[in-house]
Protein backbone atom coordinates (compact mmCIF):
# COMPACT_ATOMS: atom_id res chain seq x y z
CA UNK A 1 0.00 0.00 0.00
CA UNK A 2 1.74 3.39 -1.49
CA UNK A 3 0.64 6.86 -1.59
CA UNK A 4 1.53 8.87 -4.78
CA UNK A 5 3.01 13.00 -4.24
CA UNK A 6 1.12 15.15 -6.95
CA UNK A 7 3.42 14.60 -9.50
CA UNK A 8 3.21 10.50 -9.11
CA UNK A 9 6.03 9.53 -7.23
CA UNK A 10 6.35 7.58 -4.61
CA UNK A 11 5.81 10.21 -1.05
CA UNK A 12 8.39 8.58 1.64
CA UNK A 13 6.24 9.81 4.39
CA UNK A 14 3.70 7.40 3.99
CA UNK A 15 4.60 3.57 4.98
CA UNK A 16 3.07 0.57 5.67
CA UNK A 17 3.85 -2.75 6.22
CA UNK A 18 2.14 -5.72 6.45
CA UNK A 19 4.60 -8.32 7.72
CA UNK A 20 3.81 -10.57 6.10
CA UNK A 21 4.69 -11.76 2.13
CA UNK A 22 1.97 -12.72 -0.40
CA UNK A 23 -0.80 -11.06 1.00
CA UNK A 24 -2.87 -8.97 -0.88
CA UNK A 25 -5.99 -6.07 -0.25
CA UNK A 26 -9.29 -7.13 -1.79
CA UNK A 27 -10.85 -3.65 -1.07
CA UNK A 28 -9.68 0.17 -0.28
CA UNK A 29 -12.11 2.48 1.37
CA UNK A 30 -11.54 6.62 2.00
CA UNK A 31 -13.40 9.03 4.07
CA UNK A 32 -13.82 12.52 4.19
CA UNK A 33 -11.93 12.64 7.51
CA UNK A 34 -8.30 11.27 5.99
CA UNK A 35 -8.85 7.62 6.92
CA UNK A 36 -8.47 4.26 4.56
CA UNK A 37 -10.59 1.12 5.24
CA UNK A 38 -8.88 -1.75 3.84
CA UNK A 39 -9.56 -5.42 4.14
CA UNK A 40 -7.11 -8.48 2.52
CA UNK A 41 -5.80 -11.18 3.94
CA UNK A 42 -3.30 -9.71 5.72
CA UNK A 43 -2.96 -10.74 9.45
CA UNK A 44 -1.09 -7.58 11.04
CA UNK A 45 -0.58 -3.77 9.54
CA UNK A 46 2.18 -1.89 11.28
CA UNK A 47 3.27 -4.11 13.57
CA UNK A 48 -0.63 -4.14 15.35
CA UNK A 49 -2.59 -6.77 14.75
CA UNK A 50 -5.65 -6.47 12.47
CA UNK A 51 -6.46 -9.74 10.88
CA UNK A 52 -8.32 -9.33 7.67
CA UNK A 53 -9.71 -5.35 8.08
CA UNK A 54 -8.01 -2.38 9.51
CA UNK A 55 -8.03 1.26 9.18
CA UNK A 56 -4.85 3.76 8.92
CA UNK A 57 -4.54 7.68 8.25
CA UNK A 58 -4.12 8.22 4.79
CA UNK A 59 -4.02 11.82 4.55
CA UNK A 60 -4.41 15.18 5.98
CA UNK A 61 -7.89 16.42 5.00
CA UNK A 62 -8.22 20.46 4.85
CA UNK A 63 -10.68 22.57 6.77
CA UNK A 64 -14.22 22.56 5.30
CA UNK A 65 -17.90 23.61 6.37
CA UNK A 66 -20.01 20.67 6.90
CA UNK A 67 -22.65 19.95 4.62
CA UNK A 68 -25.84 17.82 5.33
CA UNK A 69 -27.66 15.58 2.80
CA UNK A 70 -31.06 14.47 3.92
CA UNK A 71 -31.19 10.62 3.26
CA UNK A 72 -34.68 9.68 1.54
CA UNK A 73 -37.04 9.70 4.34
CA UNK A 74 -40.71 8.32 4.66
CA UNK A 75 -43.66 10.90 4.67
CA UNK A 76 -45.92 8.73 6.79
CA UNK A 77 -45.29 6.33 10.45
CA UNK A 78 -47.61 4.24 12.30
CA UNK A 79 -48.15 4.45 16.33
CA UNK A 80 -46.03 1.40 17.19
CA UNK A 81 -43.39 1.77 14.81
CA UNK A 82 -40.05 2.84 14.72
CA UNK A 83 -39.33 6.54 12.94
CA UNK A 84 -35.75 6.17 11.20
CA UNK A 85 -34.22 9.42 9.53
CA UNK A 86 -30.73 9.88 7.89
CA UNK A 87 -28.25 12.06 6.68
CA UNK A 88 -24.79 11.40 5.08
CA UNK A 89 -22.35 14.65 6.79
CA UNK A 90 -19.07 15.56 5.59
CA UNK A 91 -17.03 18.53 6.98
CA UNK A 92 -13.67 18.68 8.53
CA UNK A 93 -12.79 19.25 11.82
CA UNK A 94 -15.45 16.46 12.50
CA UNK A 95 -18.86 18.39 12.78
CA UNK A 96 -21.35 18.09 15.84
CA UNK A 97 -24.76 17.07 15.02
CA UNK A 98 -27.99 17.81 16.77
CA UNK A 99 -31.34 17.24 15.33
CA UNK A 100 -34.73 19.40 16.47
CA UNK A 101 -38.47 18.52 16.24
CA UNK A 102 -40.49 21.02 15.41
CA UNK A 103 -37.46 23.74 15.79
CA UNK A 104 -37.29 21.78 19.32
CA UNK A 105 -33.98 19.95 20.42
CA UNK A 106 -34.16 16.43 20.90
CA UNK A 107 -31.99 15.30 23.59
CA UNK A 108 -29.33 13.03 22.96
CA UNK A 109 -30.29 12.73 19.40
CA UNK A 110 -26.65 13.78 18.37
CA UNK A 111 -25.78 11.04 15.53
CA UNK A 112 -26.27 10.78 11.52
CA UNK A 113 -29.24 8.60 12.66
CA UNK A 114 -32.33 9.25 14.28
CA UNK A 115 -34.20 6.38 15.73
CA UNK A 116 -37.11 7.61 17.41
CA UNK A 117 -40.10 4.55 18.77
CA UNK A 118 -43.77 6.47 18.10
CA UNK A 119 -45.89 5.55 20.95
CA UNK A 120 -49.14 6.83 21.70
CA UNK A 121 -49.13 10.45 21.86
CA UNK A 122 -45.39 10.35 20.11
CA UNK A 123 -45.39 14.28 18.88
CA UNK A 124 -44.10 14.07 14.86
CA UNK A 125 -44.18 16.73 12.59
CA UNK A 126 -40.65 18.41 10.44
CA UNK A 127 -37.32 16.96 11.80
CA UNK A 128 -34.20 18.83 10.84
CA UNK A 129 -30.65 18.40 11.28
CA UNK A 130 -27.62 20.79 12.33
CA UNK A 131 -24.03 20.30 11.58
CA UNK A 132 -21.55 22.64 13.36
CA UNK A 133 -17.97 22.77 12.89
CA UNK A 134 -15.16 26.03 13.31
CA UNK A 135 -15.85 26.52 9.89
CA UNK A 136 -19.64 26.71 9.93
CA UNK A 137 -22.44 25.14 10.20
CA UNK A 138 -25.21 23.31 7.79
CA UNK A 139 -29.23 22.21 8.63
CA UNK A 140 -31.04 19.24 6.45
CA UNK A 141 -34.39 21.11 4.70
CA UNK A 142 -36.77 20.14 6.76
CA UNK A 143 -38.85 17.12 6.30
CA UNK A 144 -42.66 16.78 7.41
CA UNK A 145 -43.69 12.91 8.91
CA UNK A 146 -47.28 12.54 9.61
CA UNK A 147 -48.77 10.05 11.88
CA UNK A 148 -50.67 7.59 9.35
CA UNK A 149 -52.64 4.18 9.43
CA UNK A 150 -50.59 1.51 8.39
CA UNK A 151 -52.24 -0.41 5.39
CA UNK A 152 -54.08 -4.10 6.13
CA UNK A 153 -51.65 -6.46 4.83
CA UNK A 154 -53.46 -8.16 1.90
CA UNK A 155 -54.24 -11.95 2.88
CA UNK A 156 -55.17 -10.35 6.40
CA UNK A 157 -57.54 -13.18 7.89
CA UNK A 158 -60.93 -11.79 8.66
CA UNK A 159 -61.35 -11.92 12.40
CA UNK A 160 -64.98 -12.03 12.11
CA UNK A 161 -65.72 -14.99 9.94
CA UNK A 162 -63.91 -18.39 11.65
CA UNK A 163 -67.44 -20.76 11.45
CA UNK A 164 -67.22 -23.97 12.60
CA UNK A 165 -69.45 -26.46 10.49
CA UNK A 166 -69.73 -29.58 13.10
CA UNK A 167 -72.60 -30.99 10.84
CA UNK A 168 -69.64 -31.82 8.24
CA UNK A 169 -67.67 -33.71 10.29
CA UNK A 170 -66.98 -35.99 7.18
CA UNK A 171 -64.59 -33.37 5.49
CA UNK A 172 -65.31 -30.70 3.23
CA UNK A 173 -64.73 -31.15 -0.44
CA UNK A 174 -66.80 -28.02 -2.40
CA UNK A 175 -66.85 -24.67 -1.90
CA UNK A 176 -69.30 -23.27 -4.69
CA UNK A 177 -70.51 -19.88 -4.49
CA UNK A 178 -74.02 -18.65 -6.49
CA UNK A 179 -74.58 -15.79 -8.11
CA UNK A 180 -77.13 -14.64 -5.19
CA UNK A 181 -74.53 -14.56 -2.65
CA UNK A 182 -75.25 -17.74 -1.44
CA UNK A 183 -72.19 -20.72 -1.11
CA UNK A 184 -72.77 -24.59 -1.88
CA UNK A 185 -70.95 -27.11 0.17
CA UNK A 186 -69.96 -30.41 -0.23
CA UNK A 187 -68.53 -33.22 1.98
CA UNK A 188 -68.37 -36.86 2.59
CA UNK A 189 -64.19 -36.60 2.12
CA UNK A 190 -63.99 -39.10 5.17
CA UNK A 191 -66.81 -40.97 4.66
CA UNK A 192 -67.47 -44.73 2.26
CA UNK A 193 -70.61 -44.83 0.21
CA UNK A 194 -72.44 -47.15 2.34
CA UNK A 195 -72.44 -44.72 5.84
CA UNK A 196 -74.77 -41.63 6.29
CA UNK A 197 -74.01 -38.04 6.66
CA UNK A 198 -74.56 -34.66 5.41
CA UNK A 199 -73.48 -34.13 1.99
CA UNK A 200 -74.60 -30.84 0.32
CA UNK A 201 -75.39 -27.69 2.51
CA UNK A 202 -75.84 -23.93 1.63
CA UNK A 203 -74.87 -21.20 3.25
CA UNK A 204 -75.68 -17.72 3.75
CA UNK A 205 -73.44 -15.22 2.67
CA UNK A 206 -72.03 -14.70 5.88
CA UNK A 207 -71.56 -18.52 6.95
CA UNK A 208 -74.58 -19.61 8.33
CA UNK A 209 -76.35 -22.24 7.29
CA UNK A 210 -79.75 -21.15 4.87
CA UNK A 211 -82.58 -23.35 6.53
CA UNK A 212 -84.77 -22.71 3.31
CA UNK A 213 -82.46 -25.32 1.82
CA UNK A 214 -82.70 -29.33 2.65
CA UNK A 215 -83.53 -30.07 6.29
CA UNK A 216 -82.24 -26.76 7.71
CA UNK A 217 -79.44 -26.04 5.37
CA UNK A 218 -78.32 -29.75 4.65
CA UNK A 219 -79.59 -32.40 2.08
CA UNK A 220 -77.78 -35.91 3.48
CA UNK A 221 -76.74 -38.60 1.71
CA UNK A 222 -74.25 -41.90 2.16
CA UNK A 223 -71.10 -41.56 0.22
CA UNK A 224 -68.94 -38.44 -0.93
CA UNK A 225 -69.20 -35.53 -3.14
CA UNK A 226 -66.69 -34.92 -5.72
CA UNK A 227 -68.89 -31.49 -7.87
CA UNK A 228 -71.63 -29.55 -7.50
CA UNK A 229 -72.45 -27.50 -10.68
CA UNK A 230 -74.64 -24.92 -10.65
CA UNK A 231 -77.40 -25.57 -13.89
CA UNK A 232 -78.97 -21.95 -15.09
CA UNK A 233 -82.82 -22.99 -13.97
CA UNK A 234 -81.57 -22.56 -10.26
CA UNK A 235 -80.94 -26.58 -9.47
CA UNK A 236 -77.59 -28.19 -8.73
CA UNK A 237 -76.14 -31.57 -10.53
CA UNK A 238 -74.23 -32.87 -7.73
CA UNK A 239 -71.03 -35.74 -8.45
CA UNK A 240 -69.17 -38.23 -6.39
CA UNK A 241 -69.50 -41.67 -4.77
CA UNK A 242 -72.89 -41.47 -3.93
CA UNK A 243 -75.39 -44.47 -3.10
CA UNK A 244 -78.14 -41.96 -1.36
CA UNK A 245 -78.67 -38.47 -1.87
CA UNK A 246 -82.48 -36.71 -0.18
CA UNK A 247 -83.53 -40.18 0.83
CA UNK A 248 -83.25 -41.30 -2.72
CA UNK A 249 -81.19 -44.22 -3.81
CA UNK A 250 -78.88 -42.32 -6.68
CA UNK A 251 -76.11 -43.86 -8.69
CA UNK A 252 -72.66 -41.32 -8.47
CA UNK A 253 -75.11 -38.32 -9.99
CA UNK A 254 -78.54 -36.56 -8.83
CA UNK A 255 -79.93 -33.53 -9.35
CA UNK A 256 -80.83 -31.23 -6.51
CA UNK A 257 -84.16 -28.41 -6.37
CA UNK A 258 -83.28 -25.14 -5.37
CA UNK A 259 -85.09 -26.46 -2.14
CA UNK A 260 -82.93 -29.12 -1.92
CA UNK A 261 -85.24 -31.61 -2.94
CA UNK A 262 -84.07 -34.25 -5.38
CA UNK A 263 -85.88 -33.79 -9.12
CA UNK A 264 -86.12 -37.23 -10.27
CA UNK A 265 -84.07 -37.87 -13.55
CA UNK A 266 -83.50 -41.09 -15.40
CA UNK A 267 -79.54 -41.34 -15.28
CA UNK A 268 -78.11 -44.13 -16.74
CA UNK A 269 -76.67 -47.54 -14.02
CA UNK A 270 -73.11 -47.05 -13.49
CA UNK A 271 -71.04 -50.34 -13.34
CA UNK A 272 -68.88 -48.36 -10.47
CA UNK A 273 -71.57 -46.00 -8.77
CA UNK A 274 -68.67 -42.87 -8.82
CA UNK A 275 -68.58 -39.46 -11.30
CA UNK A 276 -65.64 -37.48 -10.58
CA UNK A 277 -66.55 -34.45 -12.44
CA UNK A 278 -69.31 -33.06 -14.64
CA UNK A 279 -70.16 -30.98 -17.90
CA UNK A 280 -73.46 -29.75 -19.21
CA UNK A 281 -72.23 -29.16 -23.04
CA UNK A 282 -72.94 -26.38 -24.85
CA UNK A 283 -75.12 -28.07 -27.52
CA UNK A 284 -76.53 -29.99 -25.32
CA UNK A 285 -76.26 -33.45 -23.25
CA UNK A 286 -73.46 -34.04 -20.60
CA UNK A 287 -69.73 -35.37 -20.36
CA UNK A 288 -68.92 -37.15 -17.35
CA UNK A 289 -65.69 -38.80 -16.41
CA UNK A 290 -65.49 -41.44 -12.96
CA UNK A 291 -64.40 -44.55 -11.85
CA UNK A 292 -67.04 -46.66 -14.09
CA UNK A 293 -66.14 -49.17 -16.89
CA UNK A 294 -69.77 -49.11 -18.36
CA UNK A 295 -72.34 -46.76 -18.96
CA UNK A 296 -76.34 -48.47 -18.87
CA UNK A 297 -74.21 -51.78 -20.17
CA UNK A 298 -72.46 -50.00 -22.96
CA UNK A 299 -68.46 -50.10 -22.30
CA UNK A 300 -67.58 -46.39 -21.31
CA UNK A 301 -64.06 -46.53 -19.81
CA UNK A 302 -64.34 -43.65 -16.88
CA UNK A 303 -65.26 -41.35 -19.51
CA UNK A 304 -68.71 -41.29 -21.29
CA UNK A 305 -70.87 -38.38 -23.54
CA UNK A 306 -74.56 -38.39 -22.71
CA UNK A 307 -77.48 -37.30 -25.15
CA UNK A 308 -79.66 -34.57 -24.06
CA UNK A 309 -82.53 -37.24 -22.59
CA UNK A 310 -79.28 -38.92 -20.67
CA UNK A 311 -78.52 -41.89 -23.17
CA UNK A 312 -75.09 -43.11 -23.94
CA UNK A 313 -73.84 -41.33 -26.83
CA UNK A 314 -72.25 -44.44 -29.29
CA UNK A 315 -70.69 -42.11 -31.49
CA UNK A 316 -67.91 -40.78 -28.67
CA UNK A 317 -65.25 -43.13 -27.43
CA UNK A 318 -62.89 -42.74 -24.52
CA UNK A 319 -59.20 -42.22 -25.19
CA UNK A 320 -58.56 -43.38 -21.37
CA UNK A 321 -56.17 -45.99 -20.40
CA UNK A 322 -57.43 -48.20 -17.69
CA UNK A 323 -55.72 -46.41 -14.59
CA UNK A 324 -56.52 -43.00 -15.68
CA UNK A 325 -59.10 -40.78 -13.82
CA UNK A 326 -60.63 -37.18 -15.31
CA UNK A 327 -60.77 -34.41 -12.68
CA UNK A 328 -61.63 -31.77 -15.02
CA UNK A 329 -63.51 -31.44 -17.79
CA UNK A 330 -64.03 -28.12 -20.14
CA UNK A 331 -64.89 -26.98 -23.59
CA UNK A 332 -62.81 -23.70 -24.83
CA UNK A 333 -63.67 -20.46 -26.38
CA UNK A 334 -64.29 -22.36 -29.35
CA UNK A 335 -66.41 -25.36 -27.92
CA UNK A 336 -63.76 -27.97 -27.95
CA UNK A 337 -63.70 -30.62 -25.56
CA UNK A 338 -60.79 -30.61 -22.62
CA UNK A 339 -59.92 -33.03 -20.48
CA UNK A 340 -57.34 -32.91 -17.71
CA UNK A 341 -56.13 -34.97 -14.35
CA UNK A 342 -53.68 -35.87 -12.36
CA UNK A 343 -55.90 -39.08 -10.34
CA UNK A 344 -55.27 -42.91 -10.69
CA UNK A 345 -57.21 -45.53 -10.27
CA UNK A 346 -56.64 -49.70 -10.24
CA UNK A 347 -57.00 -52.82 -8.64
CA UNK A 348 -53.61 -53.99 -9.13
CA UNK A 349 -50.46 -52.28 -7.99
CA UNK A 350 -49.44 -50.04 -10.92
CA UNK A 351 -45.49 -48.64 -11.44
CA UNK A 352 -44.70 -45.31 -13.60
CA UNK A 353 -48.18 -45.51 -14.99
CA UNK A 354 -48.66 -42.14 -16.67
CA UNK A 355 -51.77 -39.81 -15.93
CA UNK A 356 -54.12 -38.10 -17.23
CA UNK A 357 -52.61 -34.57 -18.25
CA UNK A 358 -53.98 -32.38 -20.62
CA UNK A 359 -55.22 -33.25 -23.68
CA UNK A 360 -58.03 -31.97 -26.15
CA UNK A 361 -60.78 -34.27 -28.06
CA UNK A 362 -62.29 -34.19 -31.30
CA UNK A 363 -65.93 -34.81 -31.64
CA UNK A 364 -65.59 -38.97 -31.52
CA UNK A 365 -63.32 -38.84 -28.37
CA UNK A 366 -60.19 -39.08 -29.99
CA UNK A 367 -57.60 -36.66 -29.03
CA UNK A 368 -56.83 -33.93 -31.25
CA UNK A 369 -53.64 -34.09 -33.15
CA UNK A 370 -52.92 -29.92 -33.43
CA UNK A 371 -53.25 -29.76 -29.58
CA UNK A 372 -49.68 -30.32 -27.75
CA UNK A 373 -51.12 -32.18 -25.04
CA UNK A 374 -49.38 -31.22 -21.69
CA UNK A 375 -48.05 -34.85 -19.83
CA UNK A 376 -47.92 -32.85 -16.50
CA UNK A 377 -50.50 -33.94 -13.66
CA UNK A 378 -52.97 -31.45 -13.94
CA UNK A 379 -56.03 -30.86 -11.38
CA UNK A 380 -56.80 -27.79 -12.55
CA UNK A 381 -57.82 -26.05 -16.04
CA UNK A 382 -59.87 -22.77 -16.34
CA UNK A 383 -60.71 -21.16 -19.68
CA UNK A 384 -60.10 -17.67 -19.87
CA UNK A 385 -61.76 -14.67 -21.60
CA UNK A 386 -59.23 -14.32 -23.69
CA UNK A 387 -58.99 -18.04 -25.02
CA UNK A 388 -56.05 -19.18 -23.01
CA UNK A 389 -56.31 -21.78 -20.52
CA UNK A 390 -54.82 -21.71 -17.04
CA UNK A 391 -53.48 -25.05 -15.16
CA UNK A 392 -52.39 -25.80 -12.11
CA UNK A 393 -50.70 -27.11 -10.21
CA UNK A 394 -48.00 -25.78 -10.40
CA UNK A 395 -49.61 -22.71 -12.35
CA UNK A 396 -49.06 -22.50 -16.24
CA UNK A 397 -50.85 -20.07 -18.75
CA UNK A 398 -51.07 -21.80 -22.44
CA UNK A 399 -52.28 -20.74 -25.31
CA UNK A 400 -55.65 -22.75 -27.05
CA UNK A 401 -53.79 -25.02 -29.01
CA UNK A 402 -51.59 -25.89 -25.65
CA UNK A 403 -48.43 -23.88 -26.17
CA UNK A 404 -47.23 -22.58 -22.63
CA UNK A 405 -46.68 -18.70 -22.56
CA UNK A 406 -46.56 -18.32 -18.86
CA UNK A 407 -44.81 -20.61 -16.10
CA UNK A 408 -46.17 -19.09 -12.49
CA UNK A 409 -42.80 -18.78 -10.72
CA UNK A 410 -41.81 -21.71 -8.55
CA UNK A 411 -42.25 -21.94 -4.63
CA UNK A 412 -39.36 -24.37 -4.49
CA UNK A 413 -37.58 -25.83 -1.15
CA UNK A 414 -38.01 -29.05 0.39
CA UNK A 415 -40.67 -30.03 2.36
CA UNK A 416 -43.39 -27.58 1.03
CA UNK A 417 -46.48 -29.28 -0.79
CA UNK A 418 -49.60 -28.43 -1.78
CA UNK A 419 -52.60 -28.51 0.71
CA UNK A 420 -55.50 -30.69 0.48
CA UNK A 421 -53.65 -33.54 -1.63
CA UNK A 422 -56.72 -35.42 -1.89
CA UNK A 423 -58.76 -32.65 -3.29
CA UNK A 424 -56.48 -30.02 -4.32
CA UNK A 425 -58.13 -29.41 -7.81
CA UNK A 426 -60.40 -26.96 -5.88
CA UNK A 427 -57.82 -24.87 -4.12
CA UNK A 428 -56.42 -22.94 -7.43
CA UNK A 429 -58.11 -20.29 -7.05
CA UNK A 430 -57.85 -17.28 -9.76
CA UNK A 431 -58.34 -13.90 -10.03
CA UNK A 432 -59.65 -11.11 -12.44
CA UNK A 433 -56.37 -10.09 -13.18
CA UNK A 434 -55.29 -13.27 -14.24
CA UNK A 435 -53.46 -14.25 -11.31
CA UNK A 436 -54.08 -17.33 -8.49
CA UNK A 437 -53.74 -17.49 -4.68
CA UNK A 438 -52.65 -21.51 -3.84
CA UNK A 439 -52.61 -22.87 -0.37
CA UNK A 440 -49.07 -24.31 0.32
CA UNK A 441 -48.23 -26.65 3.27
CA UNK A 442 -44.68 -25.62 4.84
CA UNK A 443 -43.51 -28.83 6.74
CA UNK A 444 -39.73 -28.15 7.42
CA UNK A 445 -40.24 -27.38 10.81
CA UNK A 446 -43.07 -25.91 12.51
CA UNK A 447 -46.10 -27.04 10.69
CA UNK A 448 -47.42 -23.90 9.17
CA UNK A 449 -50.27 -23.58 6.29
CA UNK A 450 -49.49 -20.21 3.69
CA UNK A 451 -51.68 -18.87 1.43
CA UNK A 452 -49.63 -17.52 -1.58
CA UNK A 453 -50.50 -15.64 -4.40
CA UNK A 454 -49.30 -14.96 -7.91
CA UNK A 455 -49.57 -11.99 -10.13
CA UNK A 456 -51.33 -12.14 -13.60
CA UNK A 457 -47.59 -12.15 -15.04
CA UNK A 458 -46.67 -15.51 -12.93
CA UNK A 459 -44.52 -13.25 -10.20
CA UNK A 460 -44.54 -14.14 -6.81
CA UNK A 461 -46.89 -11.32 -5.31
CA UNK A 462 -44.53 -11.01 -2.09
CA UNK A 463 -47.02 -8.24 -0.49
CA UNK A 464 -49.56 -11.17 0.03
CA UNK A 465 -49.12 -12.57 3.30
CA UNK A 466 -51.28 -15.14 4.80
CA UNK A 467 -50.60 -17.36 7.56
CA UNK A 468 -53.68 -19.78 7.61
CA UNK A 469 -52.49 -21.49 10.39
CA UNK A 470 -49.51 -22.21 12.35
CA UNK A 471 -47.74 -23.91 15.11
CA UNK A 472 -49.52 -27.36 15.26
CA UNK A 473 -48.42 -30.90 14.99
CA UNK A 474 -51.27 -31.75 13.30
CA UNK A 475 -51.48 -31.16 9.04
CA UNK A 476 -53.57 -28.14 8.76
CA UNK A 477 -55.73 -28.36 5.78
CA UNK A 478 -57.65 -26.28 3.39
CA UNK A 479 -59.97 -29.07 2.03
CA UNK A 480 -61.58 -26.49 -0.44
CA UNK A 481 -61.21 -22.51 -1.97
CA UNK A 482 -63.17 -20.44 -3.57
CA UNK A 483 -63.41 -16.51 -4.42
CA UNK A 484 -66.11 -14.31 -3.83
CA UNK A 485 -67.47 -11.48 -5.33
CA UNK A 486 -66.30 -9.19 -3.14
CA UNK A 487 -62.73 -10.25 -3.69
CA UNK A 488 -62.17 -12.31 -0.52
CA UNK A 489 -61.35 -15.73 -0.27
CA UNK A 490 -63.24 -18.44 1.37
CA UNK A 491 -61.30 -21.30 2.48
CA UNK A 492 -62.96 -24.35 3.97
CA UNK A 493 -60.55 -26.13 6.63
CA UNK A 494 -60.32 -29.57 8.32
CA UNK A 495 -58.03 -29.57 10.77
CA UNK A 496 -57.96 -32.92 13.23
CA UNK A 497 -57.15 -33.41 17.13
CA UNK A 498 -55.87 -36.32 18.47
CA UNK A 499 -57.71 -37.04 21.80
CA UNK A 500 -55.01 -39.59 23.11
CA UNK A 501 -55.10 -42.40 20.38
CA UNK A 502 -54.94 -42.46 16.37
CA UNK A 503 -58.60 -43.97 16.52
CA UNK A 504 -60.02 -41.07 18.56
CA UNK A 505 -58.98 -38.45 15.84
CA UNK A 506 -61.68 -35.92 15.08
CA UNK A 507 -61.88 -33.14 12.60
CA UNK A 508 -62.90 -30.21 13.11
CA UNK A 509 -63.68 -28.03 10.50
CA UNK A 510 -64.69 -24.83 9.96
CA UNK A 511 -64.94 -21.29 7.52
CA UNK A 512 -61.89 -19.18 6.91
CA UNK A 513 -61.93 -15.77 5.02
CA UNK A 514 -59.45 -13.94 3.90
CA UNK A 515 -59.92 -10.12 3.27
CA UNK A 516 -59.98 -8.70 -0.27
CA UNK A 517 -57.22 -6.02 -0.51
CA UNK A 518 -57.48 -3.00 0.74
CA UNK A 519 -56.56 -1.15 -1.41
CA UNK A 520 -59.80 -2.38 -3.82
CA UNK A 521 -61.90 0.87 -1.79
CA UNK A 522 -61.74 4.18 -1.19
CA UNK A 523 -62.74 5.06 2.11
CA UNK A 524 -63.94 8.12 4.19
CA UNK A 525 -65.46 10.35 1.67
CA UNK A 526 -66.00 14.06 2.53
CA UNK A 527 -66.29 17.64 0.99
CA UNK A 528 -64.14 20.26 3.38
CA UNK A 529 -64.75 23.82 1.80
CA UNK A 530 -63.87 23.46 -1.85
CA UNK A 531 -61.84 20.05 -1.23
CA UNK A 532 -63.16 16.31 -1.82
CA UNK A 533 -61.24 14.04 -0.26
CA UNK A 534 -61.23 10.51 0.17
CA UNK A 535 -58.70 7.74 1.52
CA UNK A 536 -56.83 4.72 -0.50
CA UNK A 537 -54.88 1.86 1.61
CA UNK A 538 -51.88 1.92 -0.28
CA UNK A 539 -49.61 -1.17 -0.97
CA UNK A 540 -45.78 -1.18 -0.96
CA UNK A 541 -44.60 -0.83 -4.83
CA UNK A 542 -47.42 0.02 -6.20
CA UNK A 543 -49.05 2.97 -8.09
CA UNK A 544 -52.48 4.11 -8.26
CA UNK A 545 -54.09 6.28 -11.27
CA UNK A 546 -57.03 8.16 -10.10
CA UNK A 547 -60.00 9.16 -11.95
CA UNK A 548 -63.00 11.62 -12.09
CA UNK A 549 -65.92 12.26 -13.24
CA UNK A 550 -68.68 14.64 -12.47
CA UNK A 551 -72.47 13.11 -13.62
CA UNK A 552 -72.93 9.20 -12.23
CA UNK A 553 -73.71 7.20 -15.58
CA UNK A 554 -72.42 9.64 -17.99
CA UNK A 555 -69.18 11.24 -19.11
CA UNK A 556 -65.94 9.62 -19.25
CA UNK A 557 -63.39 9.51 -16.17
CA UNK A 558 -60.61 11.01 -16.74
CA UNK A 559 -57.25 10.62 -15.03
CA UNK A 560 -56.26 13.46 -12.33
CA UNK A 561 -53.48 11.85 -10.19
CA UNK A 562 -51.41 9.58 -9.39
CA UNK A 563 -50.15 8.10 -6.06
CA UNK A 564 -47.11 5.80 -5.67
CA UNK A 565 -47.74 3.08 -2.47
CA UNK A 566 -46.06 3.08 0.43
CA UNK A 567 -48.06 0.52 2.65
CA UNK A 568 -50.11 3.48 4.36
CA UNK A 569 -53.74 4.83 3.80
CA UNK A 570 -53.06 8.00 1.77
CA UNK A 571 -55.14 10.92 1.66
CA UNK A 572 -56.59 11.63 -1.85
CA UNK A 573 -57.43 15.71 -2.02
CA UNK A 574 -58.90 17.14 -5.27
CA UNK A 575 -60.79 20.10 -6.18
CA UNK A 576 -64.62 20.40 -5.43
CA UNK A 577 -66.31 21.29 -8.45
CA UNK A 578 -70.03 20.92 -9.98
CA UNK A 579 -72.88 19.40 -8.07
CA UNK A 580 -71.46 16.04 -7.91
CA UNK A 581 -68.28 14.19 -7.81
CA UNK A 582 -67.11 10.61 -8.19
CA UNK A 583 -63.44 8.99 -8.33
CA UNK A 584 -62.27 5.32 -8.23
CA UNK A 585 -58.39 4.20 -8.34
CA UNK A 586 -57.05 1.53 -10.35
CA UNK A 587 -54.05 0.02 -10.64
CA UNK A 588 -51.48 1.29 -12.62
CA UNK A 589 -50.28 -1.56 -14.04
CA UNK A 590 -53.24 -3.02 -14.42
CA UNK A 591 -55.09 -0.98 -16.66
Amino acid sequence: MIRLTPAGEVDPEFAVSLGDKGVFFTFLLLDDRGRAIVGGDFKTINGVERPGVARVFAYDPKPQAPLVVLNTARERIATNEVLYLGAQVTGFPPPELQWYRNGQKLISATNRVLRLPVENGTELGDFQLVATNSMGSSETTRTDVALAVRSPVPGSIDPLLQIPLTNFNNGFTQLVPLPDGRIMVGAGGYALTDQAGPLVGRLLSDGRLDSTFGDQGIVRGKGTVDGIVPLPNGSLLVVGSLSELAGNPVSGIAELGPDGNLIPRAWPDLDIAHISTVLPLAEGGWLIAGRFTRVAASPAHRLARLKSDRTVDPTFNSPLQAWQLADVLAQDSKGRLLIAGDGIYSDVVLTNAPSLGLLRLRADGSPDPLFRRLADPIRYLVVESTGTLLVGMPAKRLTEDGEVVTEFESVGGFGYRFGGDFYSRHLLVTSPEGGVSIPIVQSTGPVQLQLLRWNGDGSRDYNFVSIVRSNTTVGPRVAAATRLSDGSLLLAMDVSYYAGTPEAQIPRPYLQRILPDADQRLTNPHVSQDRFQTELATQLGKRYEILQWNQLGSGEAKPVSTLSGDGYVQRIVLPHTGDSQFIRSRSAAND
